[in-house]
C-alpha cells in the first residue's frame, strides 16, 4: 500500500511538471523516468484512469481531467502548513470571508477543510476568525486554488460581541 501511495505522489508530481511545461497530453512512456517499476506505473495510471483522473486521448495518449486537476490542487496544499503561533498576539482578529460559486465547490471544500486545520474559529458558514496573521499563508492557497476574486481577509481591532467569547477559545490576555 505505501508503494502505491508513493507512486500515486510521484505520477502527481510528474503530471504537476509537465502542466507547468505547457504540456496537456502524456503518454505513458512520459513516466519511464520516474524510479518505480513500469507494472507499478501501469496499474496506478489505470488507478487513474478509473477514478476519471486522466482521460484517454487520441493515440493511446492521457489527459488530466478536471476531477484530476482537483486532485493535483489537493496534493499541492498538503505542502502549506499552517503559520507559527507568534509569542504575543498583536491584539488585531484576522476575519476571512468567502462567496464561492457552486461550480467550485470542490475548491471551496478544499479551503474549509486547509483553514480548519489552521488557527481559525467558525463563525458562520462562510466566515472564519483568527487571532493569527496567516495571510502570505492564505495567499498561497488561494493561488493554488484561483480563488482570489471570492475570499476576503479583513484585519479588525475588536470582535465585536464575540471578542470575550474567542479570546477565552484562543487562550488570548
Amino acid at each position: 500500500m505505501a508503494l502505491a501511495i508513493r507512486a500515486t505522489n510521484a505520477l502527481f508530481r510528474a503530471i504537476d511538471e509537465m502542466i507547468r511545461e505547457g504540456r496537456e497530453v502524456f503518454s505513458r512512456k512520459d513516466f519511464n523516468q520516474l524510479d518505480y517499476a513500469p507494472h507499478e506505473i501501469n496499474r496506478t495510471l489505470k488507478r487513474f484512469q478509473k477514478s476519471r483522473y486522466l482521460a484517454s486521448e487520441k493515440g493511446n495518449k492521457l489527459k488530466l481531467s478536471p476531477k484530476g486537476l482537483a486532485r493535483m490542487k489537493y496534493y499541492g496544499l498538503e505542502d502549506i502548513q499552517a503559520p507559527p503561533k507568534p509569542a504575543h498576539w498583536d491584539q488585531t482578529w484576522h476575519l476571512l470571508i468567502f462567496d464561492i460559486p457552486e461550480k467550485q465547490s470542490w475548491a471551496r471544500n478544499l479551503l474549509r477543510n486547509k483553514i480548519r486545520e489552521w488557527y481559525f474559529a467558525h463563525i458562520q458558514r462562510s466566515v472564519f476568525i483568527t487571532p493569527f496573521d496567516c495571510t502570505k499563508e492564505l495567499n498561497q492557497v488561494l493561488d493554488i486554488l484561483d480563488l482570489h476574486d471570492y475570499v476576503f481577509l479583513l484585519t479588525i481591532a475588536h470582535a465585536g460581541s464575540l471578542d470575550d467569547v474567542l479570546r477565552k477559545q484562543f487562550r488570548l490576555p
